[in-house]
C-alpha cells in the first residue's frame, strides 16, 4: 500500500502524476540524447524519482546520492540526464499546446526554467 502523503512529501507529486510524467517522457524523448550522448532508454523510473526528490528538496547531490544509495557520480549522471529530458519535454509540450494537459506539472515546469 502506498502512503500518498509520504510519497508527495518526498517528490511533490502523487504517484499517478509521476506515472503520467514518466509516460510522457517515454513518448516524447524516446530517441533523444543528452549532451553527453546518453539515451533516454538508459534511464529508469527510479531516476525520475531521484530527480523529483532533488528538485523538491534541493539539497546537495552528495546528500541525495546517499539518500538513494548510490555514488554521487551515478546520481549526477542520471539527475542531469532526466533534467535535460524534462526540459526538452516542457519545450515540446508548450510548442504543441499540450500545456493545459500538463497542469499538474506546472511547478516542475517553473523549476525547470532555472536549469
Amino acid at each position: 500500500e502506498i502512503d500518498y502523503r509520504t510519497f508527495k512529501s518526498h517528490f511533490n507529486l502523487m504517484p499517478e502524476s509521476c506515472s503520467d510524467l514518466w509516460f510522457k517522457l517515454r513518448m516524447h524523448t524516446c530517441v533523444q540524447r543528452t549532451e553527453n550522448g546518453m539515451f533516454f532508454s538508459e534511464c529508469r523510473p527510479c531516476h525520475l524519482l531521484w530527480t523529483l526528490y532533488y528538485i523538491n528538496t534541493y539539497v546537495s547531490e552528495d546528500i541525495c546520492a546517499s539518500f538513494v544509495g548510490v555514488t554521487a557520480k551515478t546520481f549526477r549522471k542520471y539527475l542531469w540526464a532526466i533534467l535535460s529530458f524534462l526540459t526538452n519535454l516542457s519545450r515540446e509540450l508548450v510548442r504543441t499546446f499540450y500545456l493545459y494537459e500538463f497542469s499538474v506539472f506546472s511547478r516542475l515546469l517553473l523549476i525547470l526554467t532555472i536549469f
